[in-house]
């Protein structure tokens, strides 16, 4: 009976639009000309901002005789499903990948299945790159006072990897984002890239503009899920990575237990 609609979808630009976020997959229509097509998300705003996000990447390296990498241009894109579209969640359905959308929180998980590659699995890799020219801040547990987010390469270590989050706040916003990598086993890393120098080999428009995220070397399995959830909070807050990601390691939980409900009916005396 509540009125208040939340979260809504973009049949036409496929987005997940609310009042704290909108999140856009790739499409024919949405990919510049020259680049690949692929699965992943293309669009990211925050609290009404423009679009931030080039585009979301995943590095699977295996070696079989030589070493072999793929992109996310590797899997097929596949159609962009709407399950629900209510006024407190949006789910959509990629392919095998699915998203559930609230207000400020996304939740998505993405099955990969490797185990008909032949060789061995050395690598993975899933970031999320932002447009050239966004300026803003990075933040990962082992950089609680930020570096600036600006094309120009930083000193920025991988380990110690104890918590897998990741801030990146510009503008007016914050996105957090968490992974459970736990499926994959090996050695986890932050990933962070920011250098506006061109790079033929790389995907999206071939830079590195505070693409930051998490990768694995030596995973002990190839057939994993990768999970993810993203907060979006005002960039007032600050640094709040430690703290949402708890939240991610311990969610809400909602409890039914049935309850019976006896009724007493006093004897009805009829006098004539």
């Amino acid at each position: 009976t509540n009125p208040t609609d939340y979260i809504d979808f973009d049949p036409v630009n496929k987005r997940i639009i609310s009042s704290d976020y909108g999140l856009g997959w790739a499409t024919a229509a949405s990919v510049p000309p020259g680049q690949g097509q692929h699965n992943g998300l293309d669009y990211m705003s925050l609290f009404g901002g423009p679009d931030i996000l080039d585009r979301t990447k995943i590095r699977i390296d295996y070696r079989f005789i030589i070493l072999i990498q793929l992109t996310e241009e590797w899997f097929p894109p596949n159609d962009i499903e709407l399950v629900k579209d209510g006024p407190v969640r949006v789910l959509v359905k990629r392919g095998p990948t699915t998203t559930e959308g609230y207000r400020s929180f996304v939740r998505t998980a993405f099955p990969i299945d490797l185990s008909s590659l032949p060789g061995t699995l050395e690598h993975v890799r899933t970031s999320a790159d932002l447009v050239e020219g966004v300026t803003g801040t990075y933040y990962d547990e082992n950089n609680a006072g930020g570096v600036a987010i600006d094309g120009v390469p930083d000193s920025v270590q991988p380990t110690p990897f104890n918590q897998a989050w990741r801030q990146v706040t510009v503008g007016d916003g914050s996105n957090i984002q968490m992974a459970s990598l736990d499926e994959l086993g090996g050695t986890p890393y932050h990933y962070y890239q920011d250098d506006s120098t061109g790079d033929g080999d790389d995907t999206g428009d071939l830079r590195s503009f505070g693409d930051s995220g998490f990768g694995v070397t030596n995973p002990g399995s190839e057939n994993f899920s990768l999970v993810t959830g993203q907060f979006f909070i005002p960039a007032s807050e600050g640094n709040q990575g430690a703290t949402y990601y708890e939240y991610f390691q311990d969610p809400l939980e909602v409890s039914a237990v049935p309850v019976r409900q006896y009724k007493t009916y006093l004897p009805l005396q009829i006098k004539e």
